[in-house]
């Protein structure tokens, strides 16, 4: 189930994506309540290249900084997951500040192993030339 909810929120054609943000969100919450946070932190490595190939760079960022938001635990920043879903498309400054607070989040509570580590930190240089925001993450 979870290979075709985070394809069909990656999907280019598809018509409701703010929907499928707050679907992921419900789906990642549901496992973290169910004490798969494990499971969570697995999809959202498996699917990381893969959200930084989607164009244009805004849907990319706005992506996955929604996708990012649904798997933290921290209620404070799942608390922004309805603004930020609501910024969709946008790429102002703002946006960029969501998305490295969002994807530092991540990485500092769930990726804990030092291969998954170097893992996250390669597929954003490999896009780094892409945006600022990326690069930050390099």
């Amino acid at each position: 189930i979870m290979n075709k909810v985070i394809g069909e929120f990656l999907s280019n054609q598809q018509p409701h994506p703010q929907l499928m943000a707050t679907v992921v969100f419900k789906v990642f919450g549901n496992l973290h309540r169910n004490g798969q946070t494990q499971s969570v932190r697995d999809w959202v490595m498996l699917s990381l290249s893969n959200f930084t190939q989607r164009t244009p760079v805004a849907m990319a960022i706005w992506s996955l900084t929604c996708f990012f938001i649904s798997a933290s635990t921290n209620k404070w920043l799942r608390a922004l997951l309805s603004h930020v879903i609501n910024r969709m498309g946008k790429l102002e400054p703002v946006d960029r500040k969501y998305f490295i607070l969002a994807a530092k989040d991540f990485y500092n509570t769930q990726v804990i192993d030092e291969a998954s580590r170097r893992a996250f930190t390669a597929t954003f240089q490999a896009v780094s030339t892409t945006d600022a925001a990326y690069a930050l993450l390099a």
